[in-house]
């Protein structure tokens, strides 16, 4: 797919360009990838999402609504080369693929070049004679008079104050100084143990289009404003990077300019890092309740209908590690995207399109994020291989989870039917067809609600039964945070 961009526009700001090269959330509202703070625009405004065929938009039901070439958004719509998007009446967006070109733009104007106005002939008339001129008298010495010298030094101020600003401006333009940024805080050999802000500084700003923080040369956070302030949370650093330990870590800084260039800075502040001990595992009992509560709200039946054995509920148990942590506060701008295509209307319980992204992705879009029982190299929050969304043309990744989903579950019968389809999501529908077969030569149909069981019994790939796995542990601390030690509300509270 060739490369696009957005040229933005606000208000009594300079134009600045973004590179496109996923999906982009845009509102007011911090967590944003594209954050906006005017008041006309929404928390959670619009949504840039990079399909198989290109960019699409689309309105996340703003108070002002979301306008491409001036005509209101009903629904998505597929960008093209100089579309232009207005996010109420004063923020725009203009959109570029391709050998686009990069331009200043008025918001009135018109996408397509107005031809140049015919030539005025100007008609001149006889012109009058000048009114007679004097010379002044020269004073006695041959000098100059007062009025000349007053006016020579006000000449000589005036241009003083205009190009004293105006070499202050080019400095902090051109100097070299210009990407050069440290960090303040924290200091090296600090100890870490809970939420810190790692703070950078900058002489000069004016050329910054952000900071860039890394630790031990892994990038965990940006920061686009000064102070240019990053949260180096370790439970969730930790959760991102599962290979860290306690001990001696390395923060640095690269500063990206204008063009897109990254600078890294010399400096590398050593601090030592004292990640959170995991709370011990949850009694066999509560795990089983739990587990069984998440059954019956995506059913809409008994919890009880599926059996989990005590083994079941220990892999449960000890996977909940992977899952403790605030998803909800960064998946909120998922939110609309995932109600839109998951829900009774669409076949799939809403509950199990948010539990599933949160099982393969903590709903995070960074590829470098993933749960378990998930192949490199997915898409999406659900990280489906690329060839399942492409054999869905013009679908979201949201749509052709939500598709596949329906699929799979409309494979197999009874309570335990999302059990199933969750432990072959991913693969082709064929597999779940060999799946079944399996399960309708059972002795006694009723063990497929005994998933552990049965799973052994058939013979399902391990990575299939680690899905389910993940998916119950995901499922049972995100709507249970309290239980976990995590502070977060629960991930209903998204739908």
């Amino acid at each position: 797919m060739a490369n696009a961009k957005l040229i933005i526009s606000l208000p009594a700001q300079a134009e600045r360009e973004l590179e496109l090269s996923g999906n982009v959330s845009i509102g007011s509202a911090a967590d944003n990838t594209l954050c906006l703070a005017h008041p006309q625009v929404s928390r959670w405004h619009a949504l840039i999402e990079k399909r198989t065929d290109g960019f699409w938009v689309s309105d996340l039901g703003s108070a002002t609504g979301t306008l491409v070439n001036g005509q209101p958004l009903t629904g998505g719509r597929q960008l093209q080369n100089g579309d232009v998007i207005s996010l109420g009446p004063e923020s725009r967006l203009k959109f570029f693929v391709g050998n686009g070109q990069s331009r200043a733009f008025s918001p009135e104007s018109p996408s397509v070049a107005t031809p140049p106005a015919p030539p005025v002939e100007v008609k001149t008339e006889p012109q009058a004679a000048p009114p007679p001129t004097f010379k002044a008298p020269a004073t006695s010495s041959g000098g100059l008079t007062g009025t000349q010298v007053a006016m020579a030094v006000g000449i000589g101020v005036g241009v003083l104050l205009i190009l004293v600003p105006l070499g202050m401006w080019v400095l902090s333009k051109f100097s070299s100084d210009c990407r050069k940024a440290r960090i303040v805080s924290p200091s090296s050999d600090t100890l870490i143990n809970s939420p810190t802000a790692v703070t950078v500084k900058a002489d000069y700003s004016t050329c910054i289009q952000r900071v860039v923080f890394y630790l031990d040369g892994q990038e965990f956070e940006s920061a686009a404003a000064q102070p240019y302030v990053a949260m180096l949370d370790l439970a969730k650093v930790k959760a991102r990077f599962p290979g860290l330990a306690d001990g001696a870590h390395d923060l640095t800084i690269a500063v990206e300019d204008e063009k897109g260039a990254l600078k890294t800075q010399p400096q590398t502040v050593s601090v030592k890092l004292e990640f959170p001990k995991a709370p011990p595992p949850q009694s066999g009992d509560l795990v089983r309740s739990l587990a069984q509560g998440l059954v019956s709200q995506i059913t809409g039946g008994s919890g009880s209908a599926l059996i989990f054995e005590p083994e079941f509920l220990a892999e449960i148990n000890r996977r909940t590690a992977d899952y403790r942590q605030d998803v909800v506060t960064s998946g909120r701008k998922y939110s609309s995207e995932i109600r839109r295509e998951f829900g009774p209307n669409h076949g799939v319980p809403i509950a199990l399109g948010f539990i599933l992204a949160l099982s393969r992705s903590r709903l995070s879009e960074d590829s470098a994020v993933s749960g378990c029982g998930v192949a490199p190299g997915g898409i999406g929050l659900w990280r489906l291989p690329p060839e399942a969304v492409e054999l869905r043309h013009n679908s979201s990744p949201a749509a052709a989870a939500a598709a596949s989903l329906n699929e799979l579950m409309g494979s197999f019968s009874g309570p335990s039917a999302f059990v199933y389809a969750v432990a072959c999501f991913g693969e082709p529908l064929a597999r779940a067809g060999e799946i079944d077969e399996l399960l309708f030569h059972l002795p006694n149909r009723e063990d497929q609600t005994n998933f552990w069981k049965t799973a052994h019994a058939i013979g399902l790939k391990p990575e299939e039964i680690e899905r389910v796995v993940c998916f119950f542990a995901a499922g049972i601390v995100g709507e249970n945070p309290q239980y976990f030690q995590v502070n977060a509300p629960p991930l209903s509270s998204l739908y």
